[in-house]
């Protein structure tokens, strides 16, 4: 139980990093007190990490995998494909007792 919660929290963390590197910012109308609240819109729906990672400018995935390449405590150097490994993860974590997964 302790390490599948912590798993699927560290693959949301992930998610949600990747997500907002790439989000638009969005606006609601103004409340009656004159406030508006911001609202983050990712360009990519859904779970998948290399799909979230696909989205970023160029740029950033270069900077983001030099970064992860330089990391010694990982056997792959190639962050894309690290993250590929944990595609599915949030899925199966999150909804291991549906019989699919």
């Amino acid at each position: 139980g302790l390490l599948l919660s912590t798993i699927n929290s560290s693959i949301i963390a992930c998610e949600l990093y990747l997500k907002s590197l790439n989000a638009k910012s969005d606006y609601s109308d103004h409340d009656e007190f004159g406030f508006r609240q911001v609202f983050a819109v990712p360009n990519k729906h859904g779970h998948p990490l290399t799909r979230q990672y696909d989205e970023l400018a160029i740029g950033l995935q270069e900077s983001l995998s030099s970064e992860f390449s330089s990391d010694r405590r990982f056997s792959d150097p190639n962050l894309r494909n690290v993250l590929a490994e944990f595609d599915n993860t949030f899925q199966v974590s999150r909804y291991m007792f549906e019989r699919q997964n």
